[in-house]
């Protein structure tokens, strides 16, 4: 296995593969995902977002978790989201 980590790309399939990932996740617990690369690529935008407050994990080629983060420059304060990731994600890397 050889894990590689990649920060957020703006138009490189980094939505689809968020989305995926949030939505393969999410079902695990009976919620029905419905993340779209299009509704994740917007928010980027209207938000200002910082590419590196989005962390992908990758098993060679093949995406295996997501964690995000975001500042509040107002509050000084950054927020650390949940690692979302596939069921064969190994522990240490979420």
């Amino acid at each position: 296995m050889g894990i590689i980590y990649k920060f957020y790309e703006p138009d490189n399939d980094y939505e689809q593969i968020q989305a995926d990932l949030y939505n393969n996740a999410i079902g695990k617990y009976g919620t029905p995902g419905n993340a779209t690369a299009d509704q994740i690529k917007e928010r980027y935008r209207v938000e200002g977002f910082d590419n590196n407050g989005v962390q992908y994990a990758f098993d060679d080629d093949k995406p295996i978790a997501y964690i995000q983060t975001r500042k509040v420059v107002e509050s000084k304060q950054v927020y650390i989201g949940y690692p979302w990731s596939t069921i064969d994600c190994p522990e240490e890397v979420k």
